[in-house]
């Protein structure tokens, strides 16, 4: 479920595997291993990532957030 969710934000917000790296000071291939589901983030990236796609760590690791982007939110509305 993590690593569909975290696919499907990255893809709605934009974002390509390289800039997700970045933005979260891993190496890209790790990132594509961790979109792949053969490797697993520690919590401080996961935290990092929260706060990147606005939502809650519950959100992004149990599939809360299919929801909320099929409904068109996106982590940049501050409506």
């Amino acid at each position: 479920m993590f690593r569909r969710n975290l696919r499907l934000l990255r893809t709605m917000a934009g974002y390509t595997q390289v800039q997700m790296a970045e933005m979260i000071g891993i190496p890209t291939a790790t990132y594509t291993r961790v979109e792949g589901g053969s490797r697993n983030l520690p919590p401080e990236i996961v935290g990092k990532l929260t706060e990147i796609f606005e939502c809650s760590a519950d959100d992004l690791l149990c599939g809360v957030v299919e929801i909320a982007w099929a409904r068109g939110d996106t982590p940049n509305d501050k409506t």
